[in-house]
Parts: structure tokens; sequence; C-alpha cells
């Protein structure tokens, strides 16, 4: 099997199903689709118009349902307790429910090094006192199939982004696509 397959919604079937991801062409542009046992995803990758084709949209489902939101909380924590330095948490999958995991760890003001691990969910990592972004070092070590967040302004007003990776492609996602609970801080998207 191909790592990457490619489909034309509505004029044929998959040309070619890859084995990681699949690119779709339709009317109204083209997108990436990709799952695995934790997820089924699709991200609009270009906007155009590319006549005689059906349309389609983006969509996530989390196949295990949405995640406690007391285990945001409990990674809220535990960055807040250390404010200055840059801390790195996982949201895992297991047999009897989804668990927070944090690996041993380097860190210091503005980088992490840790060991990753089978099963995660969720990675989420702390800013210190940078506001909640992506940076260019962000978009470079998420290229999985995942979701990602960042929790940053630690020193202020907390914020958390999320969003989902699919092998380099991204798309923001609310706190409440992912959470089973209200967010108890702001998102980062929002005006101050």
């Amino acid at each position: 099997m191909k790592p990457v397959g490619y489909f034309a919604n509505g004029a044929i079937e998959f040309s070619r199903k890859g084995e990681f991801y699949n690119y779709i062409l339709a009317a109204n542009g083209v997108f990436v689709t990709a799952d695995d046992q934790h997820y089924v995803a699709s991200v609009r990758i270009a906007d155009c118009e590319l006549r005689g084709l059906d349309k389609f949209e983006s969509y996530f489902d989390l196949l295990h349902g949405k995640i406690p939101v007391s285990l945001f909380d409990l990674a809220l924590n535990a960055f807040l307790a250390d404010p200055d330095f840059e801390r790195y948490l996982a949201i895992t999958w297991q047999e009897d429910g989804y668990h927070i995991w944090q690996p041993e760890q380097k860190v210091s003001e503005t980088r992490i090094e840790y060991q990753t691990m089978e099963n995660v969910v969720l990675e989420l990592h702390s800013h210190g006192r940078i506001p909640a972004c992506f940076s260019a070092q962000d978009n470079q070590d998420e290229q999985g199939f995942r979701i990602y967040g960042v929790v940053g302004s630690l020193r202020e007003q907390p914020k958390v982004r999320l969003r989902l990776g699919v092998y380099g492609y991204f798309q923001e996602l609310n706190f409440e696509d992912i959470f089973a609970g209200p967010c108890p801080i702001r998102n980062g998207d929002e005006d101050d």
C-alpha cells in the first residue's frame, strides 16, 4: 500500500487509497483525510473551485468520545506550578479511558525535550510567559496525525489554543470540540 492516496469527490472511487492519508479533490477545494484508532478527520488545505466535482466538508470525530475537562484542569495546574518554563503533558487512551501522562523532560524558557509514547491523543505544552500561539518550532515538530495544544500567558491570564494536525496540515479546533466541559481559561484566539 502507498503512504498517500488521492480521490476526486463525486467523480470516481478512490484512485489510490493511502496508508497514512488521502487527498480529496472537491468542488470547493483540496482536502486531506486520515483516520486511526483515535479519530477520523478531514482538513481543507486549499480553497479553490474545481468544476465537475461534488463539494466536500471538513470533519473531525474523537472515536473514544470527548476528553474529560478534569484532565485539562490537571494539565493547567501543572503548567501554572512552573509558569516560567515550557512543559509537556500528553493525554493518552488506554482500555479503561483517557489518562494524563508527564514524561521526564528537560525544560527551559523556550524549549522542551521529552520522550514520546504510544496511544497519545492530545499533546499539550506550555509556553510559560509567552502567549498561546503555535511557533515555527511547533509547526516543525508537530508533523503527526494528532491533536496539539499550547497554553500560554501563564503569568497573566492563561490562554489555550488547540489544533488538529494531519501530517503537517493544521486546522484550529475549539475547546468544546475536544473536551467534555467548558473551557476554564480563555481561548487564545479570543480578543482581549
